[in-house]
């Protein structure tokens, strides 16, 4: 028979705090950084060398066009390292959506879909993206207010 006065047992399991992460898989920000900037300037590249020829002009659709497909790849394995259902790449497609998909990539760590909070890096690069779209949007008022 057991001690009425001892103190309650507790399950081992519930005491110790969840150490195992999920792991999301994809790629991670900084990465995602450098691939989205480097496909930039090498379709950048490659179009200028075909727009220099007069016979290849119609080259430079195919290379956007390739460019447009293959930018949707860091964006799928991004999406899914964030926790979002990865099929959300295709919203970059969509011109308004594709600017809140590239932020959400750029910002986010992996697994925020979960915790819904963002992390040190998170927050910075947040007001970084902020300050940026003010300073377009002063730009853009004073480009307009003062005549051209």
């Amino acid at each position: 028979m057991e001690n009425p006065y001892s103190s309650p047992k507790v399950f081992e399991r519930s005491a110790m705090p969840e150490t195992g992460l999920r792991h999301y898989g994809g790629i991670r920000r900084l990465p995602y950084l450098g691939i989205a900037f480097g496909l930039g300037i090498l379709q950048n590249v490659i179009i200028e060398v075909f727009a220099d020829v007069e016979s290849m002009q119609a080259m430079t659709l195919f290379v956007a066009l390739f460019f447009l497909a293959v930018s949707f790849v860091p964006v799928y394995y991004r999406l899914q390292n964030i926790g979002m259902n990865p099929w959300w790449c295709f919203l970059m497609l969509v011109p308004i959506a594709n600017l809140l998909i590239g932020i959400r990539c750029l910002i986010c760590q992996e697994g925020y879909a979960d915790t819904k909070k963002l992390d040190t890096a998170g927050k910075i690069t947040t007001y970084i993206v902020l300050a940026i779209f003010l300073l377009v949007l002063v730009s853009v008022v004073l480009y307009f207010a003062l005549g051209s």
